[in-house]
């Protein structure tokens, strides 16, 4: 189900709540209370260093008061805020702080955190093993939380790569603890008093949940119309909710619509949603999500429209790439065949060989995970096929590039020459990282150069020729052509924007070379480079894409022209400027 195996995790830690030298901490942490300080932890949200300076500061007071559910409290915060294989650790922990404490939370929610940290890292047979022992936990503690939650990760594995309709009867059992008359007074027992007030939206919600899972069963099991129905029950359900996982839950529905108008081929509901969600800019953001993406690709594929379909997919393949989407299924697959089929009549060996890796790598984790789960499954796997079609690939560009003993002479010579200019390329990458930070002072300043707005003197428009009143009318149109972000269409000409102006090419180009001081084509791409530049610095979904999307989000046809004229403008390749500012982001976080 998409989106939905992402979404379990920011629920239940939203309703569960159920270093740092004391001199160093805010005057405001070291006056609140205990539970003053577990509330600020969810108030600063996602601002991690407010986070890490909170739960240390409450691990301390339990550490002085060697309180020990205190310290497995402070533990838990901190594995909300660190990369899985850090958040394993703090989990690790808790178990050894509370595996002889009786307690409702503790140490069942340590076990449950590292089912699903070794889920992000791929691991799934021990996130399930895991997740097994946080189930025993709940149901020797009565933590009707922890139950739902344990239920729903390992229906959703066996729905994936099980038996699905294990995975389905399991589901029923898990709406039966939600339909059972003492379900509230269980909610009650496992969540804390101060949270009380947020029990009717957590009922809500695991309803939301449970008719999310059934509708992800029946997708599985390929039962579209049973699917239809849990989905309409979820959006009349979705009309009763109005709590602060609102805008979670209405990606789920648009995403399951998506999901079940591809699978019933009702092409035009998934052009519809393209049109909504993913060429205007709307208010819920999709051209981040994967799914999203691969849908309607693959749906453009299978109305035999390859080109539109491939763009879509080679965006989601950037998102995999430059993102890491750790935690694939099955379904998701199809993206990656679909890829490697077009790049095979496109004969592009380099293409087919990254995407070969890539398909390699994804069934080498898919037969771990129905090995574990499925063990007949494997024998659907073609990974020997793959890395031999890998290797028939390599092997032929290795024949076509073939060197003959001079030419490998030659080339060790070519190999001496090179190392000699280390010096140089060390110099250029020095100078392109002090450009680079030059770029970043002007952008934050919001001061990147523009042209002067229709600032022409009555004798240089004289010197033209060109009637005062053309060239304001002219003027006029490039402003709005600047404002609604018209240079951003590939296909774009000085003919043709005359054309669209109602005038000629050599008044335009005229007015132009006067105005920008430049000439058209040079004018075209500062407007594109600085669009690109802007979107790179202000929107994080536009810095998960590859060079090649952001060319083609800015207006080039290919990668190669925008970033000649990206270096041409700024001195440095756009490649060189996402990466800086990847190191950048990884140093602040």
């Amino acid at each position: 189900m998409p989106y939905m195996r992402y979404l379990f995790f920011i629920i239940f830690f939203s309703h569960i709540c159920i270093g740092y030298a004391q001199q160093d901490l805010p005057l405001e942490l070291l006056t609140k209370t205990d539970e003053g300080l577990l509330h600020y932890f969810n108030e600063v949200g996602y601002d991690t260093i407010k986070q890490e300076k909170v739960a240390r500061a409450y691990l301390n007071r339990g550490k002085k008061r060697k309180d020990t559910i205190m310290m497995a409290r402070g533990y838990d915060r901190l594995a909300r805020i660190f990369g899985p294989r850090k958040s394993i650790v703090f989990a690790d922990s808790i178990i050894e702080l509370t595996k002889n404490v009786k307690n409702i939370t503790y140490p069942g929610l340590a076990y449950i955190i590292k089912g699903l940290e070794f889920r992000h890292l791929n691991n799934l047979p021990e996130s399930t093993k895991n997740i097994y022992i946080a189930y025993d936990y709940a149901i020797k503690n009565d933590n009707v939380a922890h139950e739902l939650l344990t239920l729903e990760r390992l229906i959703t594995n066996k729905s994936f790569w099980g038996n699905q309709q294990d995975a389905l009867q399991l589901q029923f059992l898990r709406q039966r603890i939600i339909e059972n008359p003492n379900y509230i007074e269980r909610v009650k027992k496992s969540t804390r008093i101060d949270y009380w007030n947020e029990i009717p939206d957590l009922i809500i919600e695991e309803n939301l949940n449970s008719l999310s899972t059934f509708i992800m069963c029946y997708v599985n099991l390929r039962e579209y119309k049973k699917a239809c129905t849990y989905l309409n029950l979820m959006s009349r359900k979705f009309n009763e909710y109005k709590g602060i996982l609102h805008n979670n839950y209405f990606k789920i529905i648009e995403l399951s619509k998506l999901e079940l108008n591809y699978h019933q081929k009702h092409m035009s509901e998934v052009y519809g949603f393209e049109r909504k969600y993913l060429l205007t800019k709307h208010e819920y953001q999709f051209e981040q999500d994967f799914d999203a993406l691969s849908y309607v690709g693959l749906a453009y594929i299978r109305s035999n429209k390859d080109e539109r379909g491939i763009k879509y997919l080679q965006k989601a393949d950037s998102i995999f790439q430059n993102v890491g989407v750790t935690t694939l299924v099955p379904y998701q697959r199809n993206v990656f065949e679909s890829l490697l089929n077009y790049y095979k009549e496109k004969n592009d060996i380099k293409n087919q060989i990254d995407i070969l890796y890539k398909l390699n790598k994804i069934d080498s984790t898919f037969k771990e995970n129905y090995k574990f789960f499925e063990p007949n499954m494997i024998k659907k796997f073609e990974t020997p096929r793959l890395i031999a079609e890998k290797e028939k690939v390599i092997n032929g560009l290795q024949k076509k590039q073939s060197l003959s003993k001079i030419m490998l002479w030659i080339g060790l010579g070519l190999l001496l020459i090179a190392l000699s200019v280390i010096a140089y390329f060390y110099r250029r990458n020095s100078i392109y990282k002090a450009r680079f930070k030059d770029l970043v002072i002007i952008e934050n300043q919001n001061t990147i150069p523009e042209a002067n707005k229709n600032e022409i003197s009555q004798s240089s428009i004289l010197d033209i020729g060109i009637a005062e009143e053309v060239v304001n009318e002219i003027l006029d149109k490039l402003s709005i052509f600047e404002k609604k972000r018209e240079f951003l269409n590939s296909d774009l000409s000085l003919q043709s924007l005359a054309e669209t102006f109602n005038t000629n090419s050599k008044y335009l180009s005229k007015i132009i070379n006067l105005k920008r001081q430049k000439s058209f084509p040079q004018y075209i791409n500062d407007l594109r480079v600085n669009y690109a530049l802007k979107e790179l610095n202000r929107n994080e979904t536009f810095r998960k894409y590859s060079v090649k999307a952001i060319a083609q989000e800015s207006g080039y046809k290919n990668t190669e022209s925008f970033s000649k004229a990206f270096f041409k403008k700024h001195g440095i390749y756009p490649s060189f400027y996402l990466k800086q500012m990847e190191e950048n982001n990884q140093i602040i976080n």
